[in-house]
């Protein structure tokens, strides 16, 4: 939630009582609407520490910011300021987060963000290539791709949430690096806008349908272009993170797929892709299947890539339609 300068001090002073009056709970009720669980008080607690206990700000932050806004909807939104990001070590690069996102930030200050998908893309990069990084989010990838291909390749980030845009142009600022182009907008199938918002933390995604959801209080109108319009260079490697939008963006990319090949990363779940692409999982493995790709599964145990061979068989066998994977697509 934006505050006029003039109000600060009042609305601070607001919070700050609501915070010494009963710390995590009375702050979720104002920004949901009901009592916390015992867990969600006992995770939030565990997320501030001890040192922010009683820091009214942090407080609010990290309640908004720990609950996933798909189920548990709000119309306060946060937006962070010079005392809220910390510079993380990732790959000999500083990168730019927002302490108070636990969705990504949190593993990635921890040391364990996506370490099965790391390897991959980092040994991958070669100095020259061109790196298309869709749902860049912080910018994790970004970054460490930047200093993959070096100052004659090139990075295209991708990202319609704008604080996450600033992360990333943090980090490149940060570190100098001058070879990533940020384009604030979403990736579709077509050209025009997009309604958006948060999940949880900095993950966020498209709404399937306008409808009712222009009345949603967290909705936000975004741009939307097809990859295809905006691109015409060759691309070696896309790394794609979109929520469920995957088969929208690829429908948008297909000239470019066709023509250079790029290797393709794509997160994979089958409730996702249905609600978001209107589209069956079993469609969309068939979909790269036709143009020749090989398909694997990025494992998360062994880091290893396991070759999908019957697409049927694997769809079949998935379980839970909300699990989440990586696969790889290789030309």
């Amino acid at each position: 939630m934006s505050v006029p300068r003039r109000y600060a001090a009042a609305v601070r002073a607001r919070f700050r009582r609501a915070t010494a009056l009963s710390d995590v709970s009375r702050v979720f009720q104002l920004v949901y609407g009901r009592a916390p669980s015992e867990p969600e008080v006992r995770r939030i607690e565990e997320i501030l520490g001890p040192d922010n206990r009683h820091d009214d700000f942090a407080t609010f932050r990290t309640v908004v910011n720990s609950v996933d806004h798909q189920h548990h909807p709000t119309p306060f939104a946060i937006r962070f300021g010079a005392d809220d990001i910390a510079y993380i070590e990732v790959g000999g690069l500083e990168l730019a987060v927002d302490t108070a996102d636990v969705s990504v930030a949190e593993p990635i200050i921890g040391g364990y963000y996506e370490p099965h998908l790391r390897p991959f893309i980092t040994d991958f990069l070669r100095p020259g290539m061109t790196f298309v990084d869709i749902g860049a989010n912080v910018g994790f990838y970004s970054i460490l791709a930047s200093r993959a291909v070096g100052p004659e390749g090139h990075v295209l980030s991708f990202e319609p949430n704008s604080a996450n845009c600033r992360l990333v142009m943090l980090s490149a600022r940060r570190n100098g690096l001058d070879n990533i182009t940020m384009y604030p907008f979403a990736l579709g199938d077509s050209n025009g806008h997009a309604l958006f918002h948060t999940h949880l933390g900095s993950n966020g995604g498209l709404f399937n349908d306008e409808g009712d959801a222009l009345l949603d209080s967290t909705a936000v109108v975004v741009p939307i272009a097809r990859l295809d319009d905006v691109v015409t260079h060759e691309i070696d490697l896309i790394k794609i993170d979109v929520e469920g939008a995957e088969a929208l963006v690829m429908r948008g990319a297909t000239g470019l797929i066709e023509k250079y090949r790029p290797t393709v990363v794509s997160e994979f779940s089958l409730e996702m892709l249905r609600r978001v692409s209107g589209i069956d999982g079993l469609d969309y493995l068939h979909y790269w299947d036709e143009l020749g790709y090989s398909l694997h599964l990025c494992d998360r145990e062994s880091h290893q890539l396991v070759p999908i061979d019957n697409v049927g068989r694997f769809v079949a066998g998935y379980g839970d339609d909300t699990r989440l994977e990586d696969l790889i697509f290789l030309p």
